[in-house]
């Protein structure tokens, strides 16, 4: 009954497609388990040994948390339950606490290399790379966002957020793939037969893995199952380290967490920084005490100046 009434609440409804997907996996499964279990009757001991079954996958178990958290705190809000048990139940420690692997310079070069001008697959990294928008911007964005040589467009993924306006300068690169494009609504637009249709994100997303895989940077299996490629933490290439990999080059390149923060459409400065916390701390301190170096002489004169005076 609660999860029939939340699957019917505002909140539920809201959420983007992918977002409800995501969710509607967990809240299936907790259905199928627990769906004749009185919701009163749950105590934090059931949570904590629900989510240790998923201790092999640390990430999935916290974000199995993280959505029968919002289910039972819609409980309370309809009164079904006083308190939500698994409020203080704790996440699972994750190897990689960053999230999605942020790609590198010799990656970037070697997918560039690959795919040449002209194709799909390049169209769509240069895009991704070039605006940092996430998955479900890219397949919306297209000539009408494009205003005065800069791309303008408001985040769709905001977690019920007000949507924030992104308005960047049209780089160079990107310039160039979209001069060659036809005429047609979106960037990234699927021609089938004769009919024409934005690109879905899931489509997308899939698609990408196969393109990374023929650039060398990835190993699939005859199901196209990622098995090699992966990083230390089992982490392989996709489509939303572009976002993380643009947060990182403008960080390198001495951009403040503001101006991070506009570019990538984020609502705080601490997303922000998370997404570029993968930038060359040693170029950084280089740019950071180059820029001191030059600044150190001009107080100290002031100062002595006006000491003089008196």
């Amino acid at each position: 009954d609660l999860i029939v009434r939340f699957r019917a609440s505002p909140q539920y409804r809201h959420w983007q497609p992918t977002t409800a997907a995501a969710a509607d996996r967990v809240l299936t499964a907790f259905l199928r388990e627990n769906g004749r279990n009185m919701v009163a009757e749950l105590r934090r001991g059931h949570i904590v040994a629900m989510r240790d079954e998923l201790a092999d996958r640390p990430s999935a178990a916290n974000h199995w948390l993280k959505i029968v958290n919002v289910l039972l705190n819609y409980a309370v809000e309809i009164e079904m339950v006083a308190a939500n048990v698994a409020a203080t139940v704790k996440k699972l420690t994750v190897p990689n606490p960053d999230g999605h692997r942020t790609w590198r310079e010799d990656e970037i070069a070697a997918y560039l290399d690959h795919h040449g001008p002209g194709t799909l697959a390049r169209l769509v990294f240069v895009l991704a790379l070039c605006t940092g928008a996430a998955r479900c911007d890219l397949v919306r964005l297209g000539p009408g966002n494009i205003r005065g040589g800069r791309l303008v467009y408001r985040r769709q993924k905001m977690r019920g957020k007000p949507a924030p306006l992104v308005d960047i300068p049209l780089l160079p690169e990107l310039a160039a793939e979209i001069a060659a494009l036809p005429q047609r609504p979106t960037f990234l637009q699927t021609e089938r037969g004769k009919t024409s249709r934005p690109r879905s994100e899931k489509s997308l997303g899939g698609d990408f893995t196969r393109w990374v895989a023929e650039a060398g940077l990835l190993t699939l299996d005859e199901r196209g199952r990622i098995v090699g490629g992966m990083d230390e933490h089992g982490l392989s290439l996709s489509l939303h380290g572009l976002r993380k990999a643009l947060a990182r080059r403008l960080a390198e390149a001495g951009a403040t967490p503001q101006s991070i923060m506009a570019v990538m459409g984020h609502s705080t400065i601490a997303m922000a920084a998370h997404y570029s916390a993968a930038y060359d701390r040693g170029r950084a301190a280089d740019m950071g005490l180059e820029k001191l170096g030059s600044a150190t002489e001009s107080p100290v004169v002031r100062l002595e100046r006006k000491r003089g005076d008196k």
